[in-house]
């Protein structure tokens, strides 16, 4: 044991929790939270109204589009969060989850946690359930819905840091997430442009705005495009093949399901940029390839049968994506025949080219936004478990904390 303490740093105290800051304690979830769960109300609405809330179910938290709503005179037997209210999920394959930041009816899948104020900062132990969603989802109990173990909820030790620390961990910490929330923005914006610029590109060429109204269009299978354009059908510019099944000698070589790269194997199907289509499973979604790859037998690709810029037509299919849902099978599959009777704009190879680079500078700008988020979610998860830990500590920002 002395060997122990004398490697503790100094200022910290050995713990069941390994070593944390003297100041800092050890408390038990159960002592220092209540939670009240959720109740089904006694009558749900799919209309929106004035006075009525949503009701937050699993399904709410995946897509945050309210499907059912609650109106207030049947709240009151209802348990209903604001936005400063933590809410857990209790039951369910994403049981241990925690959220913030909502306003609705509880379902019953889910708790309200409150936290005793004098002991514990509200914003500091929704930081703090972060970290343990898969300690709390690893051991659920219940054989056909899992739900979160009691006991293992009750006594979680907390390593717990003095009231004016928590509240500057929660405002680092709250700054981060800001940041990332911010990010999703931008990321968005930028997706938003590259589909409203395709639905420009597509239908007036590579022109400025300023001179789209002089661009004589006509009105065609596939809508107006310009005069001098073409359309054509797909299989009349191009080839459409099945890939085949992956070899099972593995390597550098990329393989392309119907949801994109998936293994590597040891030589490519094809050495040519395509277009491959998903055939099976998320029929229709298109993917680029420009290196060597194999496209696996969930696939469709593309053997060019006369000059066309790659890009240019993945952007065109994926702005236009065919899907094979109306197939009478259990697994949507898209229809070689169909694939082949699909109309595309032809444009002259220049103004593909220039297209093609207009929307490659976008995903450029998408691509760069997607790594900055990437890069601030990871020091979100690294600041969370270090000052969670007391491996970092803040007591220097204090003073800066309202």
């Amino acid at each position: 044991m002395s060997n122990q303490n004398n490697n503790i740093p100094e200022g910290f105290k050995m713990t069941e929790l390994g070593p944390l800051p003297e100041e800092w304690e050890v408390v038990r979830m159960g002592d220092i939270t209540t939670t009240v769960k959720g109740r089904k109300p006694r009558e749900f609405t799919r209309v929106v109204e004035k006075n009525c809330l949503p009701y937050l179910t699993a399904e709410y938290l995946r897509t945050f589009a309210p499907s059912q709503f609650v109106r207030l005179q049947e709240c009151e037997s209802s348990i209903v969060v604001n936005d400063e209210d933590i809410v857990f999920i209790w039951d369910g394959s994403n049981a241990g989850d925690v959220f913030c930041g909502l306003k609705g009816v509880l379902a019953s899948t889910m708790v309200k946690i409150i936290p005793r104020s004098e002991i514990i900062r509200k914003a500091f132990l929704y930081f703090f359930l972060k970290t343990r969603f898969d300690l709390f989802n690893s051991m659920t109990t219940g054989s056909t819905i899992p739900h979160v173990n009691k006991e293992v909820f009750r006594n979680l030790p907390v390593a717990l840091p003095p009231l004016p620390e928590q509240k500057t961990i929660a405002r680092v910490l709250s700054t981060i997430q800001r940041a990332v929330e911010a990010q999703d923005k931008v990321i968005a914006a930028a997706r938003e442009l590259k589909k409203s610029l395709m639905r420009y590109l597509f239908t007036y060429g590579p022109v400025p705005v300023a001179e789209a109204e002089r661009v004589p269009l006509k009105e065609t299978e596939i809508g107006l495009i310009p005069e001098h354009w073409e359309v054509a059908r797909l299989g009349g510019i191009a080839d459409v093949k099945y890939g085949k099944a992956k070899p099972k000698t593995e390597g550098s070589v990329p393989v392309i399901g119907s949801g994109g790269i998936y293994s590597r194997t040891y030589k490519p199907l094809i050495d040519f940029p395509t277009v491959v289509i998903g055939r099976k499973g998320t029929a229709g979604e298109v993917w680029l390839l420009e290196e060597p790859s194999w496209p696996s037998d969930t696939t469709f690709y593309l053997v060019w049968k006369q000059q066309v810029n790659t890009k240019y037509i993945y952007n065109f299919l994926f702005a236009h994506k065919l899907s094979g849902e109306h197939a009478k099978t259990t697994l949507p599959s898209l229809q070689k025949h169909e694939l082949e009777k699909a109309f595309l704009p032809i444009a002259p190879v220049l103004e593909q080219q220039e297209i093609a680079r207009i929307l490659a500078a976008v995903d450029t700008k998408i691509e760069t936004e997607e790594k900055h988020k990437a890069a601030l979610q990871t020091l979100f998860k690294t600041m969370l478990h270090l000052l969670m830990t007391g491996k970092v500590r803040v007591k220097d920002l204090e003073a800066q904390v309202a």
